[in-house]
């Protein structure tokens, strides 16, 4: 009796520290989708609408009352569009997932940074397969592009979790594949998540070769200007010649901060960059922060080597404000 009643402690207080350990997990936040930006044209070339998408599956081929070349939203052709979904998606448990997309016409697929998905061509509606190693309770970047020229428009993304990928003994057809949930899909990392960050995220990297213009090298801080601070004359030339901020030195680049999603908080790295012009094709720019959803904020100094109307032109393939 008295090892009955012993075993039967050690299992309450195993059972108490179980439901202790749970309540100090914090709650996952469910998800509401991924962010679509819709195109006007088969290769990005006019954004017409930005919202956010519960999930990817979509048959815009005939509509309610039977008419074909649905449009997708306002502003959006029935034919010759292209779309772009980003964001994150939660693994909620660890193992091999299946992903499957099925496409008419053209769609690829990043996770993590990484291509896993690829059929960028005109095609019927055809599925194609992929298998990815995912760790319970991270979020892992998301990158989905898709484009329609003519005829049927399909697209759908879905996945099988590893247990249940196991257990079919042949793959879902098409009109069977469960898309990726809402709840395990965000359009930013929730606010509680944080980033992993690199081992020294302070230290300057070592000079690297890529295929931009970036050369990272340490140097010294950047020069702090001093504006004169004077009463403006009357004529304006003087009073523009007055008020100048003089460099005290050359210049060594702008103060450059990664974050690892949208530019909120702290950034994950900090360092200077000498210029701004870099393609970072599909890769991490920085340790820390993912090829895809991150953000970079350079601030600094510009000093114009003469009075002249200076033309900024901005070139990126997402926008910049």
């Amino acid at each position: 009796m008295k090892m009955l009643a012993l075993f039967r402690g050690l299992c309450l207080i195993y059972l108490l520290l179980l439901l202790r350990l749970a309540a100090a997990q914090p709650p996952v936040p469910v998800g509401t989708g991924l962010r679509g930006q819709y195109y006007d044209g088969r290769n990005f070339e006019k954004l017409a609408l930005t919202r956010t998408d519960k999930t990817i599956d979509f048959n815009w081929t005939i509509g309610p009352d039977g008419n074909h070349f649905v449009s997708p939203g306002p502003g959006v052709p029935g034919e010759y569009f292209s779309v772009r979904w980003t964001g994150y998606v939660y693994a909620p448990v660890t193992g091999v997932y299946t992903f499957h997309m099925a496409t008419d016409d053209g769609m690829r697929v990043w996770i993590g940074g990484r291509k896993v998905l690829d059929s960028w061509v005109d095609q019927r509606v055809t599925r194609y397969t992929a298998r990815k190693k995912l760790t319970a309770g991270r979020y892992y970047s998301l990158r989905v592009e898709y484009y329609q020229v003519r005829w049927d428009s399909r697209v759908v993304l879905a996945w099988q979790l590893p247990t249940k990928a196991a257990e079919l003994e042949s793959p879902p057809l098409i009109d069977e594949l469960d898309a990726i949930p809402s709840r395990y899909l965000y359009t930013s990392l929730p606010a509680a998540v944080k980033p992993i960050l690199a081992t020294n995220p302070t230290a300057a990297p070592a000079p690297t070769k890529s295929s931009g213009s970036i050369g990272i090298v340490p140097g010294a801080p950047a020069p702090k200007p001093v504006p004169m601070r004077i009463k403006p004359p009357a004529n304006v030339k003087e009073a523009a010649a007055a008020s100048a901020v003089v460099a005290s030195a050359p210049g060594v680049g702008l103060r450059a901060t990664y974050f690892a999603g949208p530019d909120k908080g702290t950034g994950v790295l900090t360092r200077i960059e000498p210029v701004v012009q870099v393609a970072w094709q599909q890769k991490p720019p920085v340790p820390g922060v993912p090829a895809q959803g991150f953000s970079v904020r350079w601030t600094g100094y510009v000093q114009a080597p003469k009075p002249a109307c200076m033309c900024f032109t901005p070139n990126s393939t997402m926008p910049t404000t």
